[in-house]
C-alpha cells in the first residue's frame, strides 16, 4: 500500500484513526502536549496530532485521517492545567460516562503538570495502565501520548470488569493505592468507570469520593446531579469516536491477551502461597466422617471440602442442579451453624482469572487444572513461578488467548 503524505500548517490538528502508523518527515507535532516523531495507533483508537511547526506527515493507511483547523484541545482543559500548576489542586477525580474523554483529559493535564504527577486508574473495565479487572497506580516520569504508555507502580486485583457487587473490594484497592499515590506524587489524577447513574452507581461513586477525598471533581461533558456540595468543574469532551459494547469487549480481550502473552502452565502448591478472595484453601479440611455425612445429606459425591467459623465449601466432579439441592444446603447451613454453604464442580473453576503477587502485584493467570486433595493448582501465566507469593481468585473466566468466558458468583 502506498503511504499517505499529509502536509499541514502550524496550529492545525490531524486526527488519525487506527490501525495506523505515522512518521513525521518534516516539522513537529504533539499529542496531548507530548512531542512525537512516530507512533503506531491501534485499531479503534483516534489520536489528535497537533502541528507545532509546519509538518509533512507520512501515514500507513488511507481513509483514517481527518484534518481540522486549530487545536482540538478545549480551552477549558488548558485553564484547569494552569490552576493545577499554580498548586490549587492536588487530587483531581474524573467522573463521566464511558467515552467522554476522561483518559484523554488526564493525559493532557499530566503532560502539562510541572510537578511530579501520578495516575490512579480505577476504570477496571477499560483499564489503560494495566489489564482489566484491576486498579493501577502509575508515576508519570515523562510526557506520554496516552495513558497506555504508563507502567504500573503497583496494582490491586479485583477480579471482575465491573464494580457492581464488588464495590467494597474496589474501595479497599482504591484506599490502598491512593495512600501510596499521596506519598510519591505532588498531583494525583484519578480516573473512574463510566458507571455513574442508578442507585448502586451513585452510592459507589460517593463512597469512592469519601475514600479519595479529592480537592476537585471533574465532570466530563455534563454535570452529575448528586455531587452538590463538592468542589467540581464541568469540562467539555473531546471524543471523535465512541466505542460500542463489541469494541469495548475486543479492547479488554486485547489487554488480557497481551498480559498473558508468553505464558506457560505451572503448578502451584497452595500450602506454599497465601490465597485471597476465596473460601477455598482458607479453612480446615473436612474430616472423612463429615464428608460422608454431607454426601448422604446432599446426595452428591463430595471430593473435597473445608469449613471455618462462618462457611463450608465443597468440591465435586458431578454436574450440579442447585434447585434440586437448595433445601439440603439450607439444612447443612443450619446443622453446622455457618453463614454460608457453597458447592462447586471442579470444572467450574477452569479458566478462572487469578491475580498473582510478590512484593507488589506482578501479573495475572488463569486456572487450567486443580487437584484439591494434593492442593495443587495448575495456572497458565507468564509470571515466573518462584515470584508468586499470593494467589488472588477472581470472579470471571478468561482463556489463554484473553477471551472472556463469563462470570462466577462469590465463592
Amino acid at each position: 500500500m502506498v503511504p499517505l503524505i499529509v502536509d499541514e500548517n502550524k496550529g492545525n490538528t490531524v486526527l488519525v484513526e487506527g490501525p495506523n502508523e505515522f512518521y513525521v518527515k518534516e516539522g513537529a507535532v504533539s499529542i496531548y502536549g507530548c512531542p512525537v516523531d512516530t507512533l503506531t495507533i491501534p485499531d479503534g483508537k483516534v489520536l489528535p496530532l497537533y502541528v507545532e511547526e509546519d509538518a509533512k506527515i507520512e501515514l500507513s493507511h488511507l481513509g483514517h485521517v481527518i484534518p481540522i483547523k486549530g487545536n482540538s484541545i478545549p480551552e477549558e482543559w488548558s485553564e484547569l492545567s494552569q490552576k493545577i500548576s499554580q498548586g490549587e489542586y492536588r487530587k483531581i477525580m474524573f467522573i463521566g460516562h464511558s467515552d467522554t474523554g476522561k483518559s484523554s483529559c488526564i493525559t493532557y493535564l499530566a503532560n502539562m503538570c510541572e510537578t511530579q504527577a501520578a495516575v490512579l486508574d480505577c476504570d477496571i473495565g477499560q483499564a489503560d495502565i494495566s489489564y482489566p479487572a484491576s486498579i493501577s497506580l502509575s508515576v508519570v516520569d515523562s510526557k506520554i501520548p496516552s495513558l497506555e504508555y504508563l507502567s504500573p507502580f503497583d496494582s490491586y486485583f479485583v477480579g471482575k470488569t465491573s464494580p457492581a457487587k464488588i464495590e467494597l473490594r474496589c474501595l479497599r484497592g482504591i484506599a490502598k493505592l491512593i495512600r501510596k499515590a499521596e506519598k510519591i506524587a505532588e498531583v494525583v489524577f484519578i480516573d473512574t468507570t463510566g458507571w455513574i447513574y442508578g442507585i448502586g452507581a451513585r452510592e459507589y461513586k460517593l463512597a469512592k469520593i469519601n475514600v479519595v477525598n479529592p480537592d476537585l471533581i471533574v465532570c466530563m461533558n455534563r454535570d452529575v446531579y448528586y455531587l452538590e456540595g463538592f468542589e467540581k468543574v464541568v469540562l467539555p469532551s473531546f471524543v471523535v469516536k465512541k466505542r460500542d459494547k463489541v469494541e469495548r469487549a475486543e479492547y479488554r480481550e486485547q489487554k488480557f491477551k497481551k498480559s498473558l502473552n508468553g505464558g506457560r502452565t505451572i503448578t502451584i502448591h497452595l500450602d506454599t502461597v497465601t490465597v485471597r478472595n476465596s473460601m477455598l484453601f482458607c479453612g480446615e479440611e473436612l474430616t472423612q466422617e463429615e464428608t460422608e455425612s454431607l454426601k448422604k445429606l446432599i446426595g452428591i459425591d463430595i471430593l473435597y471440602g473445608e469449613k471455618s467459623d462462618d462457611f463450608i465449601i465443597m468440591l465435586t466432579d458431578e454436574p450440579i442442579n442447585f434447585r434440586e439441592i437448595f433445601q439440603e444446603l439450607k439444612t447443612v447451613k443450619s446443622l453446622f451453624e455457618v453463614a454460608d454453604v457453597r458447592i462447586y464442580a471442579i470444572d467450574q473453576l477452569k479458566y478462572l482469572l487469578l491475580g498473582l503477587r510478590g512484593e507488589n502485584h506482578i501479573g495475572i493467570g488463569v486456572i487450567t487444572g486443580l487437584d484439591p486433595m494434593k492442593k495443587e493448582l495448575e495456572i497458565y501465566t507468564p509470571v515466573p513461578e518462584d515470584d508468586i507469593k499470593v494467589v488472588e481468585f477472581g470472579l470471571m473466566k478468561v482463556n489463554e488467548e484473553g477471551k472472556e468466558l463469563g462470570f462466577m458468583e462469590y465463592y
